[in-house]
């Protein structure tokens, strides 16, 4: 049997078609990381990957982007039930703007999840006030992806997720924190 190359570098068809079951925190070289918190932006408490994810409903969480559910659309690549119900449910705006407050002191690692639910979209992603991803295309309808890990040390107790240029389609927000030695 050929050996596949890595995912990154497979062609975009092949990508979409191929479902992803479990996803893991960040690379071991960048560090130890224990999962720290989830949120669910627009659906309830859920697990995914093994984690408790809160729901939109989550103390020291705020956005306040429109709140949209689109259930009937296919997603690419396909997931398992528990992911799928957290992309479907998401925060939608030209500009939207979130955050996770009262954070203890310390380095994390953030992942946001993007999906398109219609027509694709470019937009630039921000975190901590410092563009993480720059012209970041949405794709076809039913494309998500899970972006990140994106690496910030928090000192004011708060991490600040925000996007500029075309709509964008937040679903979920997966943050991990560094293990201290």
């Amino acid at each position: 049997e050929p050996v596949k190359a890595p995912i990154e570098v497979r062609p975009l068809d092949e990508y979409l078609r191929t479902p992803i079951e479990k996803l893991s925190g960040p690379p071991a070289k960048s560090g130890k990381w224990k999962f720290y918190r989830g949120v669910n932006l627009n659906g309830p408490a859920i697990t995914i990957d093994g984690n408790k994810w809160q729901g939109d409903d989550a103390p020291n969480f705020v956005c306040n982007d429109r709140a949209i559910d689109g259930p009937g659309v296919a997603l690419m690549p396909p997931t398992n039930k528990a992911r799928a119900k957290m992309i479907h449910s998401f925060r939608w705006n030209r500009g939207v703007k979130m955050k996770v407050t009262r954070v203890p002191r310390g380095r994390y690692a953030v992942y946001a999840y993007l999906w398109e639910d219609n027509n694709p979209e470019t937009l630039s992603i921000s975190l901590q006030g410092k563009v993480v991803e720059r012209n970041y295309y949405s794709g076809r309808q039913g494309q998500w992806r899970r972006l990140g890990p994106w690496i910030t040390n928090v000192n004011d107790g708060e991490i600040e997720i925000t996007s500029t240029g075309g709509a964008a389609n937040f679903s979920g927000i997966e943050i991990w924190r560094a293990v201290e030695r």
